[in-house]
């Protein structure tokens, strides 16, 4: 009786250990997988500041081509100008007169 109680007891020894054991691996893995997901939501968190960021240039640009002159734009202003240089050198030259 004694030795079958010892049996038992090794048994019951032994399958603890195994549990301990399969518990230290399901725990060493659940650590590697908090930390994993902890690098992630890091990443995202840096990728979601990049896209702000991204989103707010795109919105700099776009209210700064609102405001920038066409070329047709630039045309008339270059011809605005070059008739006004050539007023003022007529009157220049008719003030010399």
């Amino acid at each position: 009786m004694s030795g079958e109680l010892q049996q038992k007891s090794d048994r019951i020894a032994a399958k603890i250990r195994i549990v301990l054991e399969r518990y230290a691996v399901i725990t060493a893995q659940r650590d590697e997988a908090l930390e994993q997901i902890s690098a992630q939501e890091k990443a995202i968190a840096a990728l979601k500041r990049r896209i702000a960021e991204l989103e707010s240039q795109a919105e700099y640009l776009k209210a700064a081509m609102t405001f920038a002159p066409t070329r047709e734009d630039t045309a008339r202003a270059r011809t605005m100008l070059a008739e006004l240089v050539r007023e003022i050198d007529t009157c220049i030259a008719e003030l010399k007169d």
